[in-house]
């Protein structure tokens, strides 16, 4: 954990909340945290954008690859409380039917059951 992202956990759900997607150092440094749970048997993460106002095609690969190391682990990714320009983002680029959304992070949890 650092300057890039806070982990926390809610029961099997490991909460990443997003501090910056635009930094490819940042995102290699959460994914390699997202990897480390995975080792320890933990496979569904939730993702909390909310302090996220806008990503570049850095922060879509963010989200691709942690999707995939979820799935692959037969864990599931949702992301939560992303902005109006990171949902046009994905619309465009046409990943929202790839990935799970919720409004909230509290949501997000409810939605892992």
């Amino acid at each position: 954990m650092g300057e890039f992202y806070a982990l926390s956990k809610h029961q099997d759900i490991h909460i990443l909340e997003v501090k910056d997607l635009l930094n490819e150092f940042a995102n290699k440094e959460i994914l390699q945290a997202a990897k480390d749970k995975v080792k320890e048997g933990y496979a569904k993460f939730l993702v909390d954008l909310g302090g996220i106002e806008y990503m570049n095609s850095v922060g879509i690969n963010f989200l691709i690859q942690l999707k995939k190391l979820a799935a692959e682990a037969n864990g599931k990714m949702i992301v939560a409380a992303a902005s109006k320009k990171v949902l046009q983002l994905l619309a465009i680029t046409k990943l929202t039917p790839l990935l799970n959304f919720a409004d909230t992070v509290e949501q997000g949890l409810k939605n892992f059951n």
